[in-house]
């Protein structure tokens, strides 16, 4: 897909697609991490680029933002409204006090991932990676410290973009939460290099290789290391 008919992909469907590829590659995930994965992805686009990627709405709600169209795309009680995507199913814990939703792509759906640029994708990807190895309240937690949470009525108000703008160093945080910045300080910065990419290499062969994203800072000089060097 060319650059200029990315360009015309409503934000909504890139949203949709981007849930599609989360739910695909991580089997365990639920309705609470698919959230907080589509918040962290927009928070640091919008700092990184000066735009969202999948959502310009998001509500504040007590365990963290959450998208406009990710939450009722999601909502248990829609699901006449995605029924040719996924499947949802509620998963009783500690005896049936608690419940949480597990999500499945129906046969034959395969997310359109084409129509990301490749630093999104890389950004999705990365994001994918770190919500992964975390669970949902942990990354609810982690919402929670930001002033755009912090100033807001966690009641359903929405957080106007102007507050998505982070402080320098709410930004530096997210950058190495995300892994979208890394600081390499070795006498062999490329094989730390390698070494992260290698995570993208599966025994088949690669999936996909991130091509701008993360950025890679030599610890010493604050330069950032060429990869074609």
């Amino acid at each position: 897909m060319s650059e200029e008919q990315q360009k015309t992909i409503p934000k909504t469907e890139k949203q949709k697609q981007a849930i599609l590829y989360a739910i695909q590659r991580d089997k365990s995930i639920n309705r609470t991490k698919l959230m907080k994965y589509v918040f962290f992805i927009d928070l640091f686009a919008f700092n990184k680029f000066g735009d969202t990627i999948l959502d310009d709405k998001y509500k504040c709600l007590p365990n963290g933002p959450v998208p406009d169209y990710g939450i009722s795309y999601t909502d248990p009680g829609c699901a006449y409204l995605h029924q040719n995507d996924f499947q949802m199913e509620q998963v009783s814990v500690d005896g049936g006090k608690y419940y949480y939703y597990k999500f499945s792509l129906k046969p034959g759906v395969e997310p359109k991932t084409t129509i990301f640029k490749d630093v999104e994708k890389d950004l999705i990807d990365l994001t994918l990676e770190m919500t992964k190895s975390r669970s949902a309240t942990s990354l609810s937690s982690y919402t929670h410290k930001f002033a755009l949470w912090q100033n807001h009525e966690c009641n359903g108000e929405h957080i106007s973009l102007e507050d998505f703008r982070l402080s320098p160093d709410e930004m530096e945080e997210l950058e190495q939460l995300l892994n979208t910045k890394i600081y390499v300080n070795s006498v062999n910065p490329k094989g730390i290099m390698q070494k992260f990419l290698d995570k993208y290499t599966s025994s088949e062969g690669k999936e996909y290789v991130p091509k701008r994203l993360p950025v890679f800072i030599d610890v010493k000089t604050g330069d950032v290391i060429d990869e074609g060097e």
